[in-house]
């Protein structure tokens, strides 16, 4: 895979996962409108934020593909 790839890769999760993950908490916080106190907001929705967050490593993952090359 080439540089550029791995670069454009590396945004476009990175961009996606910035988006699922507030997403995520928009509707989290949403949902803790409705809800009594004490209960938790964030089970409904925790495969969204899962999801933000393997997108964000998976970018981690690509940025440090990208910085080996720059040091070769």
């Amino acid at each position: 895979m080439n540089k550029s790839m791995r670069k454009l890769i590396e945004n476009i999760t990175y961009y996606a996962g910035l988006i699922v993950s507030g997403i995520g908490l928009y509707l989290s916080f949403k949902a803790r409108q409705g809800l009594p106190e004490g209960a938790c907001p964030i089970e409904n929705y925790s495969w969204i934020l899962i999801t933000g967050i393997v997108l964000f490593l998976i970018s981690i993952v690509f940025s440090f593909g990208n910085k080996e090359d720059k040091n070769n």
